[in-house]
């Protein structure tokens, strides 16, 4: 590249910012592109190259100085020049290296300096942690997403200190707040170090000399952070906030974020930090990341409280990295005495069943709880109270809380909660513009064995809890069959299933061929050995069976322990024969409980449910026993003991088990039972009341006879003649509906009509009914049969409506 004229035309040059950043943008790839080639590039990794761009954005700084120009490192960030560069292994940055000569050469162009003369503004200095938040967007996502790295609103973190130095006066008695010689403050997950500047901001605003802070502030506040870009960043945005303040730094004093994992080294994070008569803040925003890459011994053994006692089947959600900063945190406040945990993250963990151990153990350990929920919940369509959708500060899925958790002797156990809904720029506006003391929490009640976190409606909880459950009820149930390979072993016809299994036992098919052809999940070594186990069994038609794969949606299956990794045949045995299953969840995610149905079939997880927390379990009415290779018993699975009760509280007889089956059925499909325990239908298995009196008690058989004849029963016992009509194309294409019309359209040319509009908005589970059978057979062409079923479908649930509707007649305990 040459450089850039530095005439009195050049100089008179009316460049407007856009055309400055553009101009500035090219002239720096022009450059660094010759040199590339000259580069090492032995070592892609972005987080050694990163002090090339470090070295480069640094000497940016030193001349241009407007921050609408965004540090140049966006547009470095983007830009081709910027990915070479990051693969090039770093170089000493002094004048006698080709990124020495890189820099000078930039300095000499005179671009920096016209940009300088054209917008003369002071940076701000929050600006500098914006080249690794693009960097990490535009270069490295993946690492963001496994870090779970999400860097933290201004207004959030301002908010978070603020009421640290107001939990420190308040709670604390410490008038003089962060400025006190006993604090010592520590970000676990320090990130550019948003945090730690301004924690240092309120103690030098607080100071009339800034270098007599300065002791405090190196000795006494901390963070450490796993990536080192971060790091750099950290400390060179204290730095200049020191600078900016008139604290000089010695030639050994150093800026205290240290390139480290906290998570590895807990005693070496308390070193330092505690000490007698100290008080202990740990504030951060903790990576989120279900899959954690943080599996360190001393953390892993720490986290053996929260989990214990729980008897889950799946304890991963409680191994989040975020769990895992609170519990390393809970750790240092407990060994230390006294301190407060200032924690943004998921609110999962204030209200879920398997955080409940969890809690419990804060509550143990802490006087004090503050809660400010920022909801924000994308997964189950969390609104605002106006109806509108509710925003998420960090624009993720989950919703999220900020959450003060303080230690002290002499303080009262008490919990205090505010909800904050609405859009993320009128939460974020709240945060900027009040203090802990101008929000209006609420006292929280929390009780055993739960412990939950957010407010409950508890008026039916004495009454509910002593109502018999489903897991109580019935002697064995089970959650739905995985396949792990749906694509594959899962199919609308028999003979598409046989036509499978036949191609997967034939030798002359190679592995690698059929993993391909069907997008079988798994290792190649797993498939070859799935195959040879089936080859040894040979192809069995009766293992060709009706599945329940969703609501309304039964498919074809071949049942084999081969093929399907979770057969859970302990229980699905009893399916094989005629036989009946209730299902439901245990844990509910989504806003209302609408999650129950019947089946004849062994069937799926996620019948109910694509959401993990809402897995379907399988309630069969009967088992089958083998007595001997030739005989079988057939027997009740609901318990005595529940039969027993019921009798007697309804003074009868019942006629078989089935009787109290059906009222089960009925009862879990009433919108009275579903409104009054809505609270405790989320978080354990449905728990069934009893009416107490013979004629309610038969309506109620009734009315669940019929839904199950509707939702169960034989397609010729409830099959009418189809009025339904197709008009254009069949193909199911984007699905949409139209209320005028009343039509389902499938295509931009084909519809299907009558469709009512409650039909349409049916919902059970968390599946729009009729919208997910539809999605399931996209790209097929609906035929004769396909509306037939689909009528039989919209049938079923209007007359589960109206039957409904009689329901609500019938007072519910």
């Amino acid at each position: 590249m040459k450089p850039a004229k530095n005439d009195e035309n050049s100089s008179s040059n009316n460049l407007d910012v856009h055309e400055a950043i553009v101009q500035l943008s090219r002239n720096l790839e022009a450059f660094i592109e010759p040199i590339i080639s000259d580069l090492t590039r032995n070592e892609p990794n972005s987080t050694r190259a990163f002090p090339c761009l470090m070295a480069i954005v640094r000497e940016m700084q030193r001349v241009m100085v407007n921050p609408s120009i965004k540090m140049l490192a966006d547009d470095i960030a983007q830009a081709l020049a910027f990915h070479a560069i990051s693969d090039a292994k770093p170089y000493m940055v002094n004048d006698t290296t080709l990124l020495g000569k890189a820099i000078n050469e930039i300095k000499q162009s005179g671009i920096l300096k016209q940009l300088n003369e054209k917008i003369p503004v002071r940076p701000k200095l929050e600006n500098i942690c914006r080249p690794y938040e693009e960097f990490l967007k535009v270069h490295d996502p993946s690492r963001r997403r496994y870090r779970g790295v999400f860097y933290t609103p201004h207004e959030i973190v301002h908010f978070m200190i603020e009421a640290l130095q107001w939990i420190l006066q308040q709670d604390l008695e410490m008038m003089d707040g962060l400025c006190n010689e006993k604090v010592r403050f520590f970000d676990p997950a320090a990130g550019t170090g948003i945090f730690l500047v301004e924690a240092f901001l309120k103690v030098l605003e607080k100071t009339a000399d800034g270098n007599s802070a300065k002791h405090h502030l190196l000795e006494h506040f901390s963070g450490n952070e796993i990536l080192l870009p971060a790091v750099l960043l950290a400390r060179e945005r204290i730095s200049r906030l020191m600078v900016s303040h008139g604290i000089n730094l010695g030639h050994h004093e150093k800026i205290p974020v240290y390139h480290s994992n906290s998570l590895s080294n807990l005693q070496g994070d308390l070193d330092g930090k505690g000490g007698k008569n100290t008080t202990i803040l740990i504030a951060a925003n903790p990576p989120y990341s279900v899959s954690s890459a943080n599996k360190q011994p001393s953390i892993e053994e720490l986290m053996k409280d929260y989990k214990k006692h729980l008897n889950e089947r799946n304890i991963q959600p409680l191994s989040d990295d975020y769990i895992k900063f609170f519990r390393m945190a809970h750790h240092l406040i407990q060994l230390n005495g006294k301190g407060v945990i200032a924690f943004v993250t998921n609110n999962a963990w204030l209200y879920k069943v398997i955080h409940r151990r969890m809690r419990e153990s804060i509550l143990e350990t802490f006087n004090k709880i503050y809660i400010i929920n920022l909801h924000g919940n994308a997964n189950i369509g969390e609104r605002a109270p106006d109806g509108s959708p509710d925003g998420n500060v960090f624009g993720i899925r989950v919703g999220v809380s900020i959450v003060f958790l303080v230690k002290a002797a002499g303080l009262k156990t008490s919990i205090y909660y505010h909800d904050l809904q609405g859009t993320v720029a009128s939460k974020l506006s709240y945060l900027a513009s009040k203090g802990m003391e101008q929000v209006p929490f609420k006292k929280l009640e929390v009780k055993r064995p739960y412990f939950f976190m957010v407010p409950m409606n508890l008026d039916y909880w004495e009454k509910y809890r002593k109502f018999p459950g489903l897991d109580e009820i019935f002697k064995e149930s089970i959650i739905g069959v995985k396949t792990h390979r749906d694509g594959f072993i899962v199919d609308f016809s028999r003979e598409n299933v046989r036509k499978k299994i036949r191609e997967f036992l034939d030798p002359s098919f190679s592995t690698q061929s059929l993993k391909e052809k069907y997008r079988i999940n798994g290792k190649m070594k797993k498939i070859q050995k799935a195959r040879e186990k089936l080859q040894d069994d040979g192809f069995q038609e009766e293992r060709i069976i009706h599945y329940a794969y969703r609501v309304h949606d039964d498919r074809f299956t071949y049942y084999h322990p081969s093929v399907i990794t979770r057969d859970r045949r302990g229980v699905m045995k009893h399916m094989k024969q005629d036989n009946l299953a209730l299902i439901s969840t245990r844990l509910l995610s989504s806003k209302k409980f609408t999650h129950v149905f019947a089946s004849t079939c062994i069937g799926d997880i996620g019948f109910l449910s694509s959401r993990t927390s809402e897995s379907a379990y399988f309630f069969p009415l009967k088992l089958t026993r083998e007595t001997s290779k030739r005989d079988k018993k057939v027997e009740s699975n609901l318990s005595s003991g529940f039969i027993r009760m019921l009798e007697e509280k309804v003074s009868l007889k019942l006629r078989s088990p089935r009787d109290a089956f059906s009222y089960i059925y009925a009862i879990l499909h009433s919108e009275q039972y579903r409104e009054r325990y809505a609270e405790f239908l989320r978080f354990n298995f449905p728990r069934i009341p009893v009416v107490d009196n013979a004629r309610d008690f038969w309506k109620l058989v009734s009315i669940g006879e019929r839904l199950i004849q509707y939702h169960a029963g034989k397609e010729e016992d409830t099959m009418h003649a189809s009025r339904l009509t197709l008009e254009g194309d069949g193909t199911v294409k984007k699905i949409s509906y139209s209320r005028q019309k009343q039509a389902i359209q499938l295509n931009e040319h084909g519809c299907i009509f009558p469709v009512s509009p409650n039909a349409w908005r049916a919902r059970i589970g968390s599946y729009n009914v009729l919208k997910k059978w539809l999605k399931g057979r996209k790209g097929n062409i609906l035929d004769k049969s396909d509306l037939f079923t689909l009528e039989r479908i919209i049938h079923s649930l209007e007359q589960t409506e109206l039957i409904q509707e009689k329901l609500a007649l019938i007072q519910i305990p």
